[in-house]
């Protein structure tokens, strides 16, 4: 049985392994590699997805706790990976035999580990983490070993936020008002894909964590603004910024992959956006016509995602210093080159999904000690120990007239 009580079959127990096998050895996403497997089993049942999301993402998360109790290295092989899982599996059933908790058996490990093996934390990145961030390290990499509920944001060029609930119940989806931020829905409970529901094919609701859509927020795109979203990706912040701009103004969407912008443009026309316009940037002249011509330039910048962890478990095993010196290069330059489009009075935002310094304040400050022309408006850090979702951090500032 499962952690929720669902019985578990050798198909399960396949599936696992392959999920977690692909995720170690290809780099495969989690949630990418769950989803080929369901392609791969003919669209199981919601109960049968569970299971095995629940199960993968538990070994994923506590990959290094699990195998300092077997008292084995890491490995990968499909026989030991499923040794590893029958031997989680058996553990759960013991748990729910003596009626405990996972959550609770895992704080009680917690004294017979050091803290980067119980939090399943590679050595070189618990001290990059300590070296980052001190003593607030250990309560954000707690805080980020929790598993993560879906969020959903309600497209308000659509839908009122009461009748996507009501519709959404109607489909077994139950949600709730976010306890930080309100206008965010949580998912509670799912009995069936939300990709399936009449509320995401109609273009209602949007899967985007509550950190992300503060992004927008502070951004605050005005109805009629020239938007530049420097690094669009799929769009989820462009689409966003449309709704908040009622569908006036307009938004160029920018990004150096040509298939996350296909994926974007297939998006807006399910969200009834009318006003984003798709750019691949394969060379800086597009950059060179937009010199000093947005009223809001967003840098959502790429970084090594340490603030995503609770969705994104596989990430902390692949952070690295040589990694996260990339990532401050590649936000230093677009910085420089994504300030030059913001026009006289006109504001530049930059954001990151990061909890590090060096990709956050030290970033920005760089930024604003290289720039001048650019006055600090303000600052904000959303921390997943304090605000239940996804580590951000966002600055915004001002070009002086």
């Amino acid at each position: 049985m499962s952690k929720s009580g669902f019985r578990t079959f050798p198909a399960h127990i396949q599936a696992i392994v392959r999920v977690v096998q692909s995720v170690f050895t290809t780099g495969v996403r989690p949630d990418r590699a769950l989803m080929l497997e369901f392609q791969r089993l003919g669209r199981p049942g919601a109960r049968d997805r569970a299971v095995v999301a629940e199960t993968s993402y538990n070994l994923i998360r506590h990959w290094r706790l699990w195998w300092h109790l077997m008292e084995a290295p890491p490995a990968t092989g499909e026989t030991q990976l499923k040794k590893l899982v029958l031997n989680y599996l058996d553990l759960l059933h013991q748990l729910n035999e003596n009626a405990m908790s996972l959550e609770f058996w895992l704080v009680e490990q917690k004294k017979l580990c050091p803290p980067a093996v119980y939090y399943s934390v590679p050595d070189v990145v618990w001290q990059l983490g300590l070296d980052q961030l001190e003593q607030d390290w250990e309560v954000e990499v707690a805080a980020q070993n929790s598993p993560s509920l879906p969020h959903l944001r309600v497209n308000s060029l659509k839908a009122l936020p009461e009748v996507v609930v009501k519709k959404l119940s109607e489909e077994s989806v139950i949600t709730r008002p976010h306890e930080k931020f309100p206008d965010v829905l949580v998912v509670q409970r799912q009995g069936r894909n939300i990709f399936s529901t009449r509320a995401f094919r109609e273009g209602w609701i949007e899967l985007q964590d509550a950190g992300s859509q503060e992004v927008g927020r502070f951004a605050a795109p005005q109805p009629g603004d020239r938007v530049v979203d420097a690094c669009a990706g799929a769009g989820g912040k462009t689409l966003h910024m449309a709704a908040l701009m009622g569908n006036k103004g307009r938004i160029l969407s920018l990004d150096v992959d040509p298939r996350k912008l296909h994926e974007l443009r297939r998006r807006s026309s399910r969200a009834g956006v009318q006003i984003v316009e798709t750019r691949s940037v394969e060379n800086r002249k597009i950059l060179k016509r937009l010199l000093g011509t947005a009223d809001l330039v967003l840098v959502d910048a790429p970084c090594t995602g340490s603030g995503t962890w609770r969705r994104n478990p596989d990430l902390k095993y692949r952070l690295s210093e040589a990694w996260l010196q990339r990532c401050t290069q590649t936000q230093h330059t677009l910085l420089r080159q994504y300030a030059a489009l913001v026009k006289p009075g006109g504001r530049l935002v930059y954001a990151t999904c990061s909890i590090l310094p060096d990709e956050n304040q030290n970033q920005w400050q760089r930024f604003l000690e290289d720039h001048p022309t650019f006055e600090h408006l303000e600052s904000r850090h959303i921390l997943p120990s304090r605000h239940a979702c996804d580590g951000f951090f966002m600055a915004a500032a001002r070009r002086k007239e």
